[in-house]
């Protein structure tokens, strides 16, 4: 029996810091805290102030950079960060701290990515 595995997505998730302070995570105009992803899918997470994403755990993503067995992942970046999802993570939860910057201050924040089996097509 053939399975036929849903291709690769790439996935948009904008943060964005509202005035009160309160994070605010959006993907297709849904609210994306808990993003669901899938081996092989990329996700770019945009946001308007510099801001950085850190895995003090296991992370589901690789990094060119990095050698595929280091499971600790940070990225910075000034307005984006783009990475895929690697094709042997396991599926499961995996947390992250978003840090927005703004000015001289800094506020953080503890949203997850959702790693799932894909649907067969």
């Amino acid at each position: 029996m053939n399975q036929t595995i849903a291709p690769a997505r790439h996935v948009h998730l904008d943060i964005e810091l509202t005035p009160e302070a309160q994070f605010q995570y959006r993907s297709r105009g849904q609210d994306a805290r808990r993003t669901i992803l899938h081996h092989g899918d990329a996700i770019t997470f945009t946001c308007s102030d510099r801001f950085t994403l850190q895995f003090t755990g296991p992370s589901p993503f690789r990094e060119a950079a990095l050698p595929a067995h280091q499971e600790t992942m940070l990225q910075s970046h000034e307005w984006f960060v783009t990475s895929h999802v690697r094709e042997t993570v396991p599926p499961g939860r995996y947390p992250y701290t978003v840090e927005v910057i703004q000015g001289p201050r800094a506020f953080q924040d503890h949203p997850e990515i959702v790693v799932e089996n894909p649907e067969p097509a």
